[in-house]
């Protein structure tokens, strides 16, 4: 009986597992179907394999085909094209009402303006990996009083790479010294 790995692996997730495993699986140019064949085909024929010590705490190949055969972990709510296209909407809206300065007369909400409050709730509970709505939301808790901020639902994965990407920007802020005197410079 061959077990079948389940689709909501993305390929980038089944590449960066062959990665971390160091497994000898080709993936380069060919589509997510070949590259599940590719790595079905090798566990299947190695299942009986011991694994050196690793970050997934996985011992045999058969293991790796067990974890493979259940939906990813990270998998667990995924938007569709219509929501996602929604929440970018309504994000939209929201930072128009702060750029136009809270004033809700210029805005999408001047016929309801308690929608802007459900609104502002929704696209935090459910965009936060995109990051139009959490610019949005973030320029909203900018002027609105600490009592009323909007906190933002982050995956660990989103946050994870956030959080990279600002000790990225602080190591690579350039620090700008002054020196004081007189300097001679030669050209030759």
């Amino acid at each position: 009986m061959t077990r079948k790995i389940h689709t909501s692996h993305t390929k980038l997730s089944l590449i960066d597992l062959i990665n971390q495993l160091s497994l000898p699986v080709m993936y380069n140019g060919i589509n997510k179907l070949k590259v599940v064949n590719n790595l079905r085909d090798h566990l299947l024929y190695n299942k009986n394999t011991k694994l050196n010590t690793n970050n997934w705490k996985f011992k045999t190949y058969n293991d790796i085909l067990s974890f493979l055969r259940d939906p990813s972990e990270r998998k667990v709510f995924v938007l569709t094209c219509r929501e996602r296209n929604l929440l970018l909407t309504t994000a939209r809206r929201i930072h128009g009402y702060v750029a136009n300065g809270c004033i809700i007369e210029r805005t999408f909400y001047k016929k309801e303006p308690g929608q802007l409050h459900i609104d502002a709730l929704y696209v935090s509970l459910m965009g936060g990996d995109i990051p139009t709505c959490r610019r949005a939301i973030n320029k909203l808790n900018e002027t609105l009083g600490p009592d009323e901020k909007y906190d933002m639902v982050v995956s660990p994965e989103v946050k994870h790479a956030i959080d990279i990407k600002k000790l990225a920007k602080c190591s690579y802020t350039p620090c700008f010294t002054c020196k004081e005197g007189s300097f001679h410079i030669l050209f030759d």
